[in-house]
């Protein structure tokens, strides 16, 4: 019953008598009847197409016969097939027709097949559904059709066109289709239409090009617009394809912005990076000549005075590497809870008088896994935000702890959105009641270069942004002139609720022991070399890998340490840790850099490295250091 179906299907009007039908056996199979209108179809008599299935299929044309012959010989029984391929009739005529086929399950598996030439029933077919094919496919079509005559008013329209400009079907019909555009889209179109009539002169037709559309609520959206042209019945029509463009544009924007902040985070990352290796020697010499001098010196005061702003722009380093995302962080778990309670008594005193707070902190919250000095920062610069947006007024700002389950929609709206998953994260919130912000203030408020204060405050609330990013959170933002700000931050409960803690136990003074150190920075070996020699160190110093290899290599086991710095130009510091570990495994080897520890000791995991040092130093960390390295070889 099946296969009689498919042979009714495949004739369309046309009745089964009128077909090629044909019927085969198995084994072979071979073709042992034919119906007698194979001539009129094929122009075959019966007798040339009986026989083996291969002399049957002589009207397939050659480039398809293979695949029809495996086709019809792959019937397993009580199966049917139906497929089109290419004919060509014995005048050589080349046709497209349509084979059905179906083997039973008895009869030793007989084959019964129809031929249906598909050149006038295709053309009987869409004469007598066009119509309602062409409608089903205009209702069916996602993006927006409409069609205008020669004058520029719509003729027909599709159910997405409707939706997308906001109109039933009887207000855009007979009306001008300018109504739809804004300027200056609409006086464009105008003088396209009026030039075409006039001159025959095609600007926009077959071309697809990005303009605006205009919605009946007055709003206007970007759209990709293609235009076509046909003659239907001697009657010029005009056929526009419409598709919006609004979720592609923000999904640009979106994109546009992860670059420029990436890109800055590179820039501030190797800028903080570099000015860290010449806070060393500023720093680094300040130190080691006020151990120098006597107490009562004179000079003192202006070292003092030194040292001081060196480690103001020390501060403003980490604040460029915390908005880089490369700031030193020390992972723990952090009670959000606490910190808030901690920082509430220092944020009063900071903020201006007139300023009250309220707390309304969740219970039980779990903690997050992350630096509570960087986070404790951000909740700062948020709260000094917020205290400003009150100005001179009294004001309140809200602090709010709490779980959020957030999905893809919420995530969209923040800033790093796209680099988090769905799920539940702890959330905190500073909420003000101030001046609020207009939308093109908000679409900055994160750009380091840009503040609305007279005088700026470092990196502020980027610094915020690099370091929500490096704690694989986000920040949801909702303000309004006026009516306050609410900034929102999302953070990822920790996986657990291990505690770090300290030994407590003092270094002991270690001399004797010779240190090489590896730095390309002339200021920093310089800082070095004093530092260790004050504390009765021997040391050696190169200006490169390959240097400090050669050293090593002449000096052998009478080097008990060695100093290397991470960013070196020809050969990194990577580089010259792996070639030094080829030579000597033992030596235990301090890291230094201008990154932060997690960044700079990312390529070295597992690989024994003794400890790391962050530049920039003081003279006391690093002997520090040295010692507590040395004191743990001793003690293995």
């Amino acid at each position: 019953m099946a296969a009689q179906e498919e042979l009714a299907g495949a004739g369309g009007q046309l009745q089964v008598a009128e077909l090629v039908t044909w019927q085969a056996r198995f084994p072979g199979p071979e073709v042992i009847e034919v119906s007698g209108n194979a001539v009129e179809v094929l122009g075959y008599a019966s007798e040339a197409l009986l026989g083996p299935l291969e002399a049957f299929l002589v009207h397939v044309h050659a480039e398809e016969r293979d695949e029809a012959r495996r086709v019809i010989e792959g019937l397993n029984a009580g199966e049917s097939i139906s497929f089109e391929c290419r004919a060509v009739r014995l005048g050589g005529d080349e046709i497209r027709v349509r084979h059905v086929a179906f083997r039973s399950s008895d009869d030793g598996g007989r084959l019964a097949g129809a031929v249906v030439d598909l050149t006038e029933s295709i053309t009987a077919h869409a004469l007598l559904g066009a119509e309602a094919k062409t409608r089903a496919i205009l209702d069916t079509a996602v993006d927006g059709i409409i069609a205008i005559d020669d004058v520029g008013l719509i003729q027909s329209t599709n159910p997405a066109a409707m939706k997308l400009f906001g109109y039933a079907e009887e207000e855009l019909l007979g009306r001008n289709v300018s109504m739809l555009m804004p300027e200056p889209y609409r006086s464009e179109h105008d003088g396209y239409l009026a030039n075409y009539k006039e001159t025959g002169q095609k600007r926009i037709i077959g071309i697809g090009r990005e303009v605006e559309g205009l919605r009946r609520d007055g709003t206007r959206f970007p759209m990709y617009l293609a235009v076509g042209e046909a003659d239907v019945d001697g009657r010029r029509l005009f056929t526009g394809i419409v598709r919006d463009l609004t979720e592609v544009k923000r999904t640009e924007e979106a994109l546009r912005d992860t670059q420029k902040l990436e890109s800055l985070a590179v820039l501030a990352g190797g800028i903080a990076h570099d000015f860290n290796n010449l806070l060393v020697g500023i720093l680094g010499n300040a130190s080691l000549a006020l151990e120098e001098l006597p107490p009562d010196s004179p000079i003192r005061e202006h070292l003092q005075d030194v040292q001081t702003s060196a480690q103001r722009a020390a501060e403003l380093a980490r604040q460029m590497l915390a908005y880089s995302g490369r700031g030193q962080f020390i992972i723990e778990d952090v009670d959000l809870n606490s910190l808030v309670e901690e920082t509430g008594q220092l944020l009063r005193i900071t903020v201006a008088s007139g300023t009250t707070f309220q707390y309304q902190l969740e219970p039980s919250l779990p903690p997050v896994e992350g630096d509570a000095t960087q986070l404790r920062q951000v909740l700062m610069n948020l709260v000094m935000n917020a205290s400003d947006a009150l100005g001179d007024d009294a004001g309140l700002v809200t602090i709010r702890t709490g779980m959020t389950t957030v999905d893809h929609v919420y995530l969209a709206g923040t800033y790093l959105g796209a680099d988090i998953a769905e799920g539940t994260y702890v959330s905190i919130e500073v909420s003000d009641s101030g001046v609020g912000m207009s939308p093109e203030v908000m679409e900055r408020m994160f750009d380091p270069f840009f503040t609305t204060k007279f005088t700026g405050r470092g990196l502020g609330l980027a610094a915020v942004l690099g370091i929500v990013r490096a704690h694989h959170g986000t920040i949801r933002v909702q303000s309004e002139p006026g009516k306050g700000t609410t900034v929102q931050l999302l953070l990822p409960p920790s996986p657990n609720a291990a505690v770090t803690a300290s030994t407590g136990t003092e270094a002991k003074a270690t001399t004797g022991v010779t240190v090489l150190v590896i730095d390309d920075e002339v200021a920093a070996r310089r800082v070095a070399e004093r530092t260790l020699r004050s504390a009765g160190f021997g040391v050696l110093v190169a200006e490169n890998g390959e240097h400090g290899l050669a050293i090593l290599e002449r000096e052998g086991i009478g080097i008990g340490l060695v100093l290397l710095d991470l960013t070196m130009p020809d050969q990194s510091g990577v580089t010259t840790y792996s070639r030094l570990r080829r030579r000597n495994k033992d030596v235990p080897v301090l890291l230094m850099s201008g990154y932060s520890e997690e960044e700079a000791t990312a390529a070295f995991a597992g690989k024994g490295i003794a400890g790391f040092l962050q530049k920039p130093y003081v003279p006391d960390e690093l002997r520090a250091k040295v010692r507590e390295i040395l004191e743990a070889v001793d003690a293995d």
